[in-house]
């Protein structure tokens, strides 16, 4: 009763989650845009406001609105879009000072007219599934790139110094059924939180994380001891003993809850790896996995598949199984793997793992598109070098 709509908004955290876990995933420099932006909204009612943009830094931007000719230049489209900082002769650090700033710019021209939104998000749209392309940018923009280039560089000196605002549709607040939560539940709920701080405590404190991972193990037997048997409870016991390195220890709670049919898509993929390793460690290494095999780790990741969020692993760990499989996928069994890299077109390791699996099953047409794509989505040298040398396997099969 104490909440004031008017004053509620979502954090930029969760925002961030939404933002970073949509599928297809949304391109880097949207993200990086978006959430740059966030913060500057101000709400009010009814009304959206966006303050003036700023450019790379302040001292640049009050220049700027002095003398537009006196601002650094944006990086050339093809290379933001790209997210490639090596562009315009400055050094890297500068280069990613004034990517993270064009993101952000970029954004803002794409919803600052309103005759342009339907062409921004349609053009947010395709290149979520592929590459930015001449052709992409004329279907959306009717603007070849140098054009949207020029038109983007003429936007910023007028950005500096305007405001964008919105009217906002009904933001009224749904109705909420509330009750006091049960002794289990909370501990639950303060077992997943305590869990989640054990990686960040390991990277930054290593020598206090076996503290953290004893109070999340606490909390969690809180309820596991009053014989609360919760799906939900067994696969965050399961993911508890994951983040503490203990496989052994994790095996017994995700098979009890995946046989409770718990919807926790980390969970399934965790027990689909453990499966992986466990027919993996008696196979040997020279031996290929069976289909029987197969089939046990396939029943736990494709479970992790048909639940949301989406993972990537998922498919990665699918593509794994096939690369080790005494059986030779077909071309349905590999279409799976292609709905992950459409789902993830920027996801590199899974790129390369669909192009070396396609390549490898003799599908030399498809693995040659998946090359394309890993070559023109990474921004990485060392990635582009291991795309290349599949090229020349490729080339070396013709």
């Amino acid at each position: 009763g104490d909440l004031d709509p008017d004053n509620l908004y979502r954090t930029h955290d969760y925002v961030a989650y939404l933002e970073k876990t949509r599928t297809p995933a949304l391109p880097a420099w949207f993200i990086a845009g978006f959430l740059g932006t966030y913060p500057h909204f101000k709400f009010r009612r009814d009304m959206l406001t966006l303050e003036p943009a700023q450019w790379v830094s302040l001292t640049e931007t009050q220049a700027l609105k002095k003398d537009p000719k006196t601002a650094r230049p944006p990086l050339p489209l093809p290379a933001f879009f790209r997210g490639d900082s090596s562009a315009n002769n400055q050094t890297k650090q500068e280069n990613l000072r004034v990517w993270a700033s064009q993101a952000e710019l970029f954004y803002r021209w794409g919803i600052d007219a309103p005759e342009r939104h339907a062409s921004f998000w349609k053009f947010i749209e395709q290149t979520s599934r592929r590459p930015v392309s001449e052709e992409i940018v004329r279907e959306c923009f009717g603007l070849s790139l140098e054009e949207l280039g020029k038109q983007f560089t003429a936007y910023l000196p007028n950005a500096v110094k305007k405001s964008v605002a919105f009217r906002l549709t009904d933001g009224s607040l749904p109705s909420l059924a509330l009750r006091n939560a049960t002794e289990s539940e909370i501990a639950r709920i303060r077992g997943d939180w305590e869990r989640l701080e054990i990686a960040y405590v390991r990277n930054r404190y290593p020598e206090l994380a076996p503290k953290y991972v004893e109070q999340a193990r606490r909390t969690l037997l809180r309820a596991y001891d009053h014989n609360d048997r919760d799906p939900r409870l067994l696969a965050i016991l399961g993911l508890a003993e994951i983040d503490a390195g203990n496989d052994a220890g994790a095996r017994d709670y995700l098979e009890t809850a995946a046989r409770l049919d718990v919807v926790r898509p980390r969970a399934w993929l965790e027990l689909a790896r453990l499966r992986y390793d466990a027919h993996r460690a008696a196979n040997g290494p020279e031996k290929k996995l069976t289909v029987d095999q197969a089939a046990d780790i396939f029943s736990a990741a494709f479970k992790a598949r048909a639940q949301s969020p989406a993972l990537p692993e998922v498919y990665e760990l699918i593509a794994d199984v096939w690369a080790d499989c005494a059986l030779a996928p077909n071309a349905g069994h590999l279409g799976v793997v292609s709905e992950g890299v459409n789902l993830f077109p920027r996801r590199s390791s899974l790129v390369y793992r669909a192009a070396a699996l396609y390549l490898a099953s003799g599908f030399k047409a498809e693995a040659a598109n998946l090359i394309d794509l890993g070559i023109a989505t990474t921004a990485d040298e060392a990635e582009r070098e291991r795309f290349e040398a599949l090229q020349g396997r490729l080339a070396g099969q013709k």
